[in-house]
């Protein structure tokens, strides 16, 4: 752990000689998120920054270059004014050392980072980050071609660097992911005996954010509670509705544990216990995802693993009145994609849609240490025969080995006489 930073930064190093031109990449803090007017959000890092720093505070800006001797950390000097209301800044002094990097504390930062990039060719940069300094790499990119003299010619996003190293992840970063899921699983407990009819979903949404605060985390994107029709809506967020007898609801939610996302989906009987139609449609979903997990190893596609689920679905689509035919022609038709709108999952990490382009293509292998969620569902925005409105999902996050994969979510139950178990 002591040098988990500087190693990630010696793997830019290397990327960057290996260019053969004078190259740098430049990662700045996130700025801070309005909230209105002059209130904002609480503050989040930039997910770049976070992995080549570990630092947590705003306004910092990190330089690495093959033309200087070390990294460079540029920092802001102590505003007095703004200590009185914010109190004292962390002293950078100490991330300077653990990094190896020269501490550049200058009041005109963009302009400084300007001036070593005089002898850069190809310069990396981020495009969401600090606005002064995207700003100022937007003023270079604009210079006709006989002033790019003395500044980078060549430009492109940290990305091209950063997503190959991102996206396997290490030992230390599974155990992030791991502990995030362990806190994912604890809020759950804490959840699942309070769920009744009568209950909006609004209460349970802020029992289970309570639950992931309580134990030192954050949510790692915005909770989802739906019940009934309201979960065929995939990004629901209303939370307004009583949950029914007779209604399953569901629950997309995960922590963020030092900066590392879980991301999981679970469904609850209202009632407690799964019943008739709805017990024959979970089982369905439940069988796709078993099977998609059991698709996933070392060098197979995201399609792969995501048409092991489709065929599942399918079949149950067919057993349930909604589709006719052969499978193999069903699925080459994609006549599922009305009750099966989206990809079997995301790359997970830094960020809860992660690095790794493994969302919605057919074209990347995975890779021995790739992380991602596995998510089949099955969505009914209407009644369809004898199916009632609703949509069902089930969510775990996985990493990739070599003959298979570890469900780093696995201590979470989501077989139906464990889920009734649980809110027993």
């Amino acid at each position: 752990m002591k040098d988990l930073y500087k190693s990630r930064i010696r793997k830019v190093i290397k990327t960057l000689l290996a260019t053969k031109t004078p190259s740098a990449l430049l990662v700045s803090s996130a700025p801070f998120a309005p909230r209105s007017r002059d209130t904002f959000h609480p503050y989040r890092q930039n997910s770049d920054f976070f992995y080549l720093t570990g630092s947590l505070e705003p306004a910092q800006h990190l330089l690495i270059s093959t033309e200087e001797e070390k990294p460079l950390l540029f920092t802001e000097p102590v505003n007095a004014h703004k200590v009185v209301w914010d109190g004292k800044p962390v002293s950078p002094k100490p991330l300077a050392r653990s990094l190896g990097a020269t501490l550049e504390t200058v009041s005109d930062i963009p302009q400084e980072i300007k001036k070593k990039l005089r002898p850069i060719h190809s310069l990396y940069y981020q495009s969401e980050s600090d606005p002064q300094v995207f700003r100022m790499v937007n003023e270079l990119f604009g210079l006709p071609s006989h002033q790019r003299l003395t500044s980078p010619r060549s430009f492109h996003h940290v990305d091209t660097i950063l997503e190959p190293l991102r996206v396997r992840k290490s030992r230390h970063e599974i155990s992030e992911i791991k502990r995030a899921a362990e806190v994912t699983w604890e809020s759950l407990q804490h959840t699942a005996q309070m769920v009744e009819p009568g209950l909006r979903e609004h209460e349970v949404l802020a029992t289970l954010e309570y639950h992931m605060r309580l134990f030192g985390c954050e949510p790692s994107f915005s909770t989802i509670v739906a019940s009934g029709a309201s979960a065929a809506t995939l990004h629901y967020q209303a939370h307004t509705q009583k949950l029914k007898k007779g209604e399953l609801l569901l629950l997309d939610f995960g922590a963020e544990y030092n900066m590392y996302a879980a991301d999981v989906t679970r469904m609850l009987p209202v009632t407690g216990t799964f019943t008739g139609i709805l017990a024959e449609l979970y089982d369905c979903v439940l069988e796709a995802q078993l099977k998609s997990i059991a698709a996933v190893r070392s060098g197979v596609t995201i399609q792969k693993v995501y048409n092991a689920a489709a065929r599942v679905l399918i079949d149950g689509l067919k057993d349930f009145g909604v589709l006719r035919g052969n499978t193999s022609a069903l699925l080459e038709k994609r006549a599922h994609l009305p009750y099966f709108p989206h990809g079997i999952g995301h790359g997970l990490g830094l960020d809860v849609h992660d690095v790794g382009r493994l969302r919605g293509t057919n074209k990347p292998k995975l890779q021995e240490g790739m992380v991602f969620t596995i998510e089949p569902g099955l969505y009914f925005p209407r009644p369809v025969g004898k199916l009632p409105a609703c949509g069902i999902r089930i969510e775990d996050d996985v990493v990739v080995r070599k003959s298979g994969c570890e469900v780093l979510t696995r201590m979470i139950p989501k077989e139906r006489s464990k889920i009734e178990d649980l809110m027993a």
